[in-house]
């Protein structure tokens, strides 16, 4: 007995594998949000905007207007979306690289400094104290910037005491008066 191609032909129990086209497929292409000078691409949702802009999905709370967190809840961060902390009795939302827990509870980025344990800040690896968040924008001032402001607290920074005609800063336990007042 030859071969021939009737021996060389698939049986019934052999897999047949199917032609693979070798074409590449075709890349998602990706729409630039229309919000002016904006170079980010749109957030799924039916918007032509990105998440900044408003794009993507929104907080479902009433008068809330922060972008949703993916999965679960259909809300912010502030309002209960996305991750939860895994410490007991804790309700904060959990931070950065899969850890299952808030900052306050050991999640998120940490200092590099040794023997440091606390959270990173101003997208560098270290903490306020060991030259981590932004800094002072006075000449010579190596202090923390506070309060969203571009100086420390000397400089009028951080929140500032409501007592009227006083400049000097509000305690820092969360009241709105200085140590004065």
């Amino acid at each position: 007995m030859g071969d021939n191609a009737e021996n060389n032909a698939p049986t019934a129990t052999q897999d047949v594998k199917p032609k693979v086209d070798d074409a590449p497929k075709p890349k998602r292409v990706k729409v630039a949000c229309k919000f002016e000078g904006c170079t980010k691409s749109i957030a799924h949702g039916g918007l032509p905007f990105c998440i900044s802009h408003g794009g993507g999905r929104r907080c479902q709370l009433e008068g809330c207007t922060k972008a949703a967190e993916s999965g679960g809840a259909p809300y912010c961060i502030a309002h209960g979306g996305g991750r939860r902390c895994q410490f007991e009795g804790c309700t904060k939302a959990a931070r950065g690289g899969g850890a299952p827990f808030c900052k306050s509870h050991g999640g998120g980025l940490r200092c590099q400094a040794e023997g440091c344990t606390k959270g990173a800040q101003g997208g560098v690896p270290y903490c306020i104290a060991h030259g981590g968040g932004h800094r002072c924008q006075i000449e010579g001032c190596m202090k923390a910037a506070r309060g969203g402001a571009p100086y420390c607290i000397a400089h009028g920074g951080g929140r500032r005491c409501e007592f009227a005609g006083c400049t000097k800063a509000a305690e820092s336990g969360g009241g709105p008066f200085c140590i004065a007042h």
